[in-house]
């Protein structure tokens, strides 16, 4: 069977795979996300650093790689960051880190053994200066995140679990345009 040689460690890997012009874009393991050409040539190898990768990896509007993590510094907790990967340079040009947003929640971080977010999935739309749309299966909810291509990033919840109903991305969408 084909194997190949970039893939190292699929381990808790997440399952993206991107097509883009020129070949495809996705993590090769968790350390690391690999751009090749439609025949596997590798492009380019982008490291994450003290970050791993975790379930999703979608790309911006100008092809930078936007990524869920665990910061392997942030000892006790898990999945609940997100990077966002310059695809010229390589370079972690912006980080989020979850616990900043919701506060000093004390002894709620160390819920479900530090996983008190678990980040799902994330959507990416250019609205409003870049907006992420991302859901957390631990707090049962869907937030974005508006201005992620500035400085002035500002985050809310759309639905959580006392929501009545259903929501797609399309209507989530529509809430965060709003």
């Amino acid at each position: 069977m084909f194997s190949p040689s970039f893939i190292t460690n699929t381990s808790g890997r997440s399952n993206s795979f991107i097509p883009v012009k020129d070949g495809f874009v996705f993590p090769s393991d968790r350390k690391e996300v690999v751009h090749t050409s439609y025949i596997g040539e590798t492009i380019a190898i982008y490291e994450t650093g003290n970050h791993s990768i975790h379930h999703d990896v979608i790309l911006d509007s100008s092809g930078n790689i936007i990524a869920l993590t665990s910061n392997d510094d942030d000892k006790g907790n898990k999945e609940d960051w997100i990077i966002v990967i310059d695809k010229d340079t390589g370079e972690i040009v912006y980080e989020i880190d979850f616990k900043e947003y919701f506060g000093d929640m004390g002894d709620y971080y160390q819920r479900n053994q530090g996983d008190w977010l678990h980040l799902n999935s994330v959507d990416y739309s250019d609205r409003k200066g870049g907006t992420i749309i991302i859901s957390s299966r631990e707090m049962a909810a869907i937030f974005s995140f508006t201005g992620i291509d500035s400085v002035q990033t500002r985050g809310r919840v759309i639905i959580d679990n006392r929501s009545l109903g259903r929501c797609d991305l399309a209507t989530a969408l529509d809430i965060v345009a709003l």
